[in-house]
C-alpha cells in the first residue's frame, strides 16, 4: 500500500473499496442511529409523560380558588377601616375622659386657689375698712353738730 500521506499516486479501485469497507455504509449509520434513538424518548412519550407529571400540579383556576379562599381569612380593607375607625374612636374617647378627668382636678385646685386668696383678700380688705373706721369713728357726732349749725330750720314767716 502507498504511503497514506502521498496524495499524488492514484488510487484504485479495489483499494477504495478496501478503504470504504473500514468505514459504515450510510445505512448502517442510519440503522445505529435508529437503535441508538430507540433509547431515548419520542414527542409524543415526552408530552405524554409531561401532561402526567402536570398532573400532580394545580391548575391556575385551582390556584386562584385556594387564594381566594386563603385570602377570604384576612379582613378586607374596608373592615380594616371601620375596625381601626372604632379603635380610634374608643381611643380618642379614652383620652377624652383622662383629660376631663385631669381639668376637674386642675379646676378644683384652682377653686380652692382661688377661694383662699379671696379670704385673704377680704381679710386684708376688713383690716383696712376696720383701721378705716376707726380714724373716723368720731365722725357722725361731728357731723351732726355742724349740720345742725349749717342747715338750722329756718323759722317760718307768717
Amino acid at each position: 500500500m502507498p504511503d497514506e500521506r502521498d496524495m499524488t499516486s492514484p488510487v484504485t479501485r479495489a483499494e477504495l473499496r478496501e478503504e470504504l469497507a473500514n468505514h459504515p455504509t450510510k445505512a448502517e449509520l442510519k440503522a445505529e442511529l435508529k437503535a441508538e434513538l430507540a433509547n431515548y424518548p419520542t414527542k409524543a412519550e415526552l408530552k405524554a409523560e409531561l401532561k402526567a407529571e402536570l398532573a400532580n400540579y394545580p391548575t391556575k383556576a385551582e390556584l386562584k380558588a385556594e387564594l381566594k379562599a386563603e385570602l377570604a381569612n384576612y379582613p378586607t380593607k374596608a373592615e380594616l377601616k371601620a375596625e381601626l375607625a372604632t379603635a380610634l374612636a374608643a381611643w380618642a374617647n379614652v383620652i377624652v375622659a383622662m383629660l376631663r378627668g385631669e381639668m376637674h382636678a386642675m379646676r378644683a385646685e384652682l377653686e380652692q386657689g382661688l377661694g383662699r386668696h379671696v379670704r385673704a383678700a377680704n381679710e386684708d380688705m376688713q383690716r383696712f375698712m376696720a383701721a378705716l373706721d376707726d380714724r373716723y369713728q368720731d365722725l357722725p357726732p361731728r357731723v351732726t353738730k355742724l349740720e345742725a349749725k349749717v342747715f338750722a330750720r329756718k323759722r317760718r314767716r307768717r
